[in-house]
């Protein structure tokens, strides 16, 4: 972690919006998420989440098949194709995701979890799914590839690229809106939650 990002992290201890160019480098990538769409076990009809289109019930894809709630490779490709998507629970999903998790949970005092966003639409003219809204949770969103218009309501409006980063306060209007194929992590904070994630990484 360097100085300057150790001087963002006390910034959200503030708890007011903000934004910052170039902050973080290759924290993920797009083989990253290929692989992680391809790791069937992972996605699942609670992790897996699509904007804008309702998640068509699951249909069991091998005896083997373990957790019964997968959705399929093949229909996984469909979703993707046409609808900004995210994935939940990635946290862990590689070192450095965790490493930033463990940093804003030490500096908020909060539970922090990784949202993986991604659509691989050009020249997106509509909103990201959501539109104008709120969340429960503090956010901070790192843009990996693409660019992202982003408006914080009464604030400031931004355009992110690869490596800018923005914080959004619990209860602040915000939204997204691609302007290319994009890619980006958000790190939800929720201050209700009890219990932080188990940061150990395991190495050998």
């Amino acid at each position: 972690m360097t100085h300057f990002q150790v001087l963002l992290f006390k910034l959200i201890q503030e708890n007011k919006p903000f934004f910052f160019k170039n902050a973080f480098k290759d924290v993920f990538s797009w083989s990253e998420l290929n692989q992680l769409l391809n790791n069937t076990p992972l996605i699942n009809y609670d992790r897996f989440n699509i904007i804008g289109e309702e998640k068509k019930s699951v249909a069991n894809t091998s005896e083997w098949q373990s957790d019964r709630t997968v959705i399929g490779p093949t229909q996984v490709g469909r979703y993707i194709k046409n609808n900004v998507c995210f994935i939940q629970d990635c946290s862990r999903v590689n070192y450095k995701i965790n490493k930033i998790a463990e940093n804003l949970e030490y500096f908020s005092k909060q539970s922090c979890d990784a949202h993986i966003f991604f659509s691989l639409k050009d020249n997106q003219e509509d909103t990201d799914g959501f539109g104008m809204h709120s969340d429960v949770s503090n956010n901070f969103i790192i843009q990996v590839e693409g660019t992202t218009c982003f408006t914080v309501e009464n604030k400031f409006d931004v355009k992110l690229g690869p490596g800018d980063c923005v914080y959004v306060p619990l209860g602040v209007r915000h939204m997204a809106r691609s302007l290319e194929k994009r890619l980006s992590i958000s790190f939800p904070m929720n201050p209700e939650h009890k219990w932080m994630q188990d940061r150990f990484w395991i190495d050998f």
